[in-house]
């Protein structure tokens, strides 16, 4: 450190200057920033700057003047909120989770996990933070589309195009957007202010930092009044919040439930290198943001739950020195529900989604009215087999050898290993029994034939005998007549 303040004093200092005075304050690493915001209003209730006692007037601000990269929490604000605002998908539609490659050549890869889910819903994707599935949907919406939203939700940090100085070209409008891989970053109080628009039910507010300055007498100076705007439509912000609450309650997000039954919906993110640590969440009273990382990017690999630990203990001190009221987030008329298959995104097929062979794939899913499927499960196949060739069914074979297996169908143009794959139909299902063949059908047939035949021939000898025993009773009983009259 000693070291780092004699090359400063070098860099500024000229030959025949003399140091009159000097003040040094180190910077606690790792730092940290955070934004607090009532959704409703806009107000900032909160902002730490960093870490550690201020020292100075107009020292840097770390939520409102530094910019950082903001990981996943993107996936939401730059994918996800507008392909399901504007129809193009919903929490159900499925992705290929596969190895995948951005346009340039370069793999996608998924931060959670080495390896590859293989058919995974929109909900799931969100859930676990699933990188390959993220950048698969903005590249069907379209990074212009993300890029135009985003901006909507009030981001002043984005490059829409631009010549550095060293001649590079320089834009955001990108397949990286999805997942916060931009030129310059966002800062904290932006991005705390797009998932407050959320939390506000669609309805964009303009952080306000100050409402009212007055003089001595009262006069007003200064008004600030709160400017809004609708970005997204309220069934749009109830999935996304739904969505969402599954990150706390059983994903990425687990380490900050809270200790009441407060309802929080939350995203998580971070950052190549685990440079930036990020959490943003919201109750139905604030929208918060901790972002924790180094001022010069170096990798942080402390708990990796850190930042999280620190939004949950911030707001429930919140709620309880505020003596805040349990609360659930608002419920929404539009809102429909359907048995769906997750596999598909589909109408569930009865009787054949729920038997997978991994397990149920059967889900009941949220919907804005009019985007509820149509069409029915194709990711399954039930198909019939023959118990004594154990080959795809004949249509002759016995009722008593029948039994039926369900499999998935692997996705067109797909040739990856996912783990889908031991749960994939693996067999020609035009390989059929060998041995309830059409032949054997005749066979049969002409075996039933011949004995039906020969029932028949039975049946009529019988009754030919019988016939032959009623003459000869008749020709005895006309003697006895005869014999009687003479």
């Amino acid at each position: 450190m000693k070291a780092a303040v004699k090359a400063f004093r070098k860099s500024v200092m000229k030959k025949g200057d003399k140091k009159k005075a000097e003040s040094i304050h180190y910077s606690m690493e790792p730092q940290l920033s955070y934004s607090l915001i009532d959704q409703k209003t806009g107000q900032v209730k909160v902002l730490v700057g960093g870490r550690g006692q201020k020292q100075d007037d107009l020292a840097l601000n770390r939520a409102t003047s530094v910019k950082r990269q903001p990981g996943s929490t993107f996936k939401i604000l730059s994918t996800y909120a507008p392909a399901i605002d504007t129809g193009s998908m919903t929490l159900a539609t499925v992705f290929d989770d596969a190895p995948y490659q951005y346009e340039n050549g370069q793999k996608v890869t998924n931060y959670v996990s080495t390896s590859y889910k293989g058919l995974t819903t929109v909900r799931d994707a969100i859930i676990d933070s699933n990188n390959i599935v993220a950048v698969k949907a903005l590249t069907d919406l379209t990074p212009q589309v993300g890029f135009d939203f985003l901006q909507k939700l009030g981001f002043t940090t984005l490059v829409n195009n631009r010549v550095s100085t060293n001649g590079t070209y320089e834009s955001d409008v990108n397949q990286s957007l999805a997942l916060g891989g931009i030129t310059d970053g966002v800062t904290n109080v932006e991005l705390t202010a797009a998932y407050a628009a959320i939390a506000n039910q669609g309805t964009y507010n303009t952080p306000v930092l100050y409402t009212t300055v007055k003089d001595s007498n009262g006069n007003v100076l200064l008004s600030n009044k709160k400017k809004s705007r609708k970005v997204i439509k309220k069934s749009t912000a109830w999935l996304l919040t739904n969505a969402m609450e599954d990150v706390v309650k059983k994903g990425t997000g687990r380490a900050a439930q809270l200790d009441s039954n407060m309802a929080v919906a939350a995203k998580t993110g971070t950052t190549s290198n685990n440079y930036d640590y990020w959490f943003c969440g919201y109750t139905p009273y604030y929208t918060a943001s901790v972002w924790t990382g180094y001022d010069y990017n170096t990798s942080f690999d402390n708990d990796e739950d850190y930042h999280k630990v620190i939004w949950k203990k911030i707001m429930d001190r919140i709620i309880s020195e505020k003596k805040q009221k349990v609360k659930s987030f608002p419920s929404n008329k539009n809102i429909k529900k359907a048995e769906i298959c997750i596999k598909s995104g589909k109408k569930a097929l009865p009787n054949v989604c729920s038997k997978d062979p991994e397990k149920s794939m059967v889900r009941t899913e949220y919907f804005a009215s009019g985007t509820v499927p149509k069409d029915s499960c194709d990711a399954h196949i039930a198909v019939t087999f023959c118990l004594k060739s154990h080959l795809v069914a004949q249509k002759f074979c016995p009722d008593k050898f029948r039994y039926t297996k369900i499999f998935r169908v692997r996705p067109k143009h797909s040739s990856h290993k996912t783990d889908d794959e031991p749960y994939f139909l693996n067999i020609d299902i035009n390989n059929k029994c060998n041995i309830h063949t059409e032949e054997w059908h005749q066979k049969k047939l002409e075996k039933k034939k011949k004995k039906q035949e020969e029932k028949l021939k039975k049946q009529q000898k019988q009754q030919q005998s019988g016939n032959d025993t009623t003459d000869t009773s008749i020709n005895n009983i006309e003697k006895q007549i005869k014999k009687l009259l003479n």
